[in-house]
């Protein structure tokens, strides 16, 4: 055999070209992988915070007209002496503050609301996707 047309050895004897290919595409796959796997886990637990978030306002719109009706009694009841109609009204204010703050901080706050993106973009030159921080570009057919 001529020396130029012996097969080129890459790492550990191993024909460098198919295996380093092989290598690469392994690579991405895993990568791939991992990324659908992450991608799979944050689908999962926006599912769970939106069941959170769902319950804590179906219970918002349950216990202040509740509150609002049980503190309105006592305020409007006449046998009712000046200390406990001013326990109700001060219980009133604060119960609607604070559920109001709470559906705010969980609900309501724009901060809280979670994106689902992909994450992975197909380069042009490569076989498999590669990451680039939740931006999702299709190779253009030409």
């Amino acid at each position: 055999m001529i020396p130029e047309e012996q097969p080129s050895h890459g790492r550990y004897g191993a024909p460098s070209g198919s295996n380093e290919l092989s290598l690469a595409e392994r690579r991405a796959r895993q990568r791939l992988e991992q990324e659908q796997a992450t991608f799979d886990q944050k689908k999962a637990q926006d599912a769970r915070w939106f069941v959170l978030k769902l319950a804590m306002g179906i219970l918002a719109m349950l216990i202040i007209p509740t509150i609002v009706g049980i503190c309105a009694s006592i305020l409007y009841d006449p046998t009712q002496t000046a200390n406990v109609k001013s326990l109700a009204a001060g219980a009133l204010l604060v119960d609607i503050l604070g559920l109001v703050a709470a559906v705010w901080r969980v609900i309501l706050n724009p901060a809280s609301v979670t994106q689902l993106a992909p994450i992975t973009e197909v380069m042009e030159d490569s076989p498999m996707p590669v990451s680039r921080k939740g931006v999702n570009r299709a190779k253009d057919p030409q």
